[in-house]
């Protein structure tokens, strides 16, 4: 009686230890996957089971989740590339930079008025980019922005030293689920409007002074 209860424990506890491995060895593959995709590997496999139903399920759900989600982030690559392309082919330039006044991004037509690249201009403080034409009482590029909104032309010089005239409109923005406050600008090259203007007033002033005389 003893050797027979011996062995139907045995028994038992064989085959509980074969069905919780059964269920056990299906898991660990799923979590493997999952720290795989969690640790950048999104196109990680997900292993299928015939069995149990609860692991197929489990399993089949796991996927449909991970097809979800790289169809998203493929809709947001896309939609990033498309508004990139878009503010490249504007003739105006862009400038965002950070609360402490670093270049974050500068597009093609900034780099054209500027004479930076953006690799070179990315992380450097926009003071030193576009230093103003006539610095006085240590006067910066900051210090001459626009409010929000607004629209202001600031004197400035590019990389090789050329006078440079820019009409100047600012916004600040802050990336959904983050805190991180930066301001964008939107760079217009108005040289020839302003020595045009100059020159207008000059002409007309002289053409005063003529009649009065």
């Amino acid at each position: 009686l003893v050797a027979g209860s011996g062995l139907v424990a045995l028994a038992g506890v064989v085959a509980g230890a074969w069905f919780i491995r059964r269920l056990t060895a299906p898991l660990d593959d799923l979590t493997r996957a999952a720290e795989q995709i969690s640790g950048g590997d999104l196109a990680a496999p997900i292993p299928r089971f015939a069995g149990p139903p609860e692991m197929a399920t489990l399993s089949a759900a796991l996927e449909r989740s991970q097809g979800t989600m790289l169809e998203a982030l493929g809709e947001r690559s896309q939609a990033r590339d498309w508004l990139n392309t878009l503010v490249q082919s504007v003739v105006e330039g862009v400038i965002t930079f950070d609360r402490r006044g670093r270049v974050t991004f500068m597009s093609q037509g900034a780099e054209v008025m500027t004479g930076w690249s953006s690799a070179e201009a990315v992380g450097r403080p926009i003071n030193d980019l576009l230093p103003p034409a006539e610095a006085t009482h240590g006067d910066t590029f900051l210090d001459h922005l626009p409010p929000a909104g607004e629209k202001r032309e600031i004197e400035t010089r590019t990389r090789l030293g050329k006078s440079l005239v820019l009409a100047a409109t600012g916004a600040r923005m802050a990336p959904p689920g983050d805190d991180t406050v930066q301001v964008a600008l939107v760079l217009r090259d108005v040289t020839e409007e302003h020595a045009l203007r100059n020159l207008r007033s000059f002409f007309l002033a002289n053409i005063s002074h003529e009649f009065r005389t």
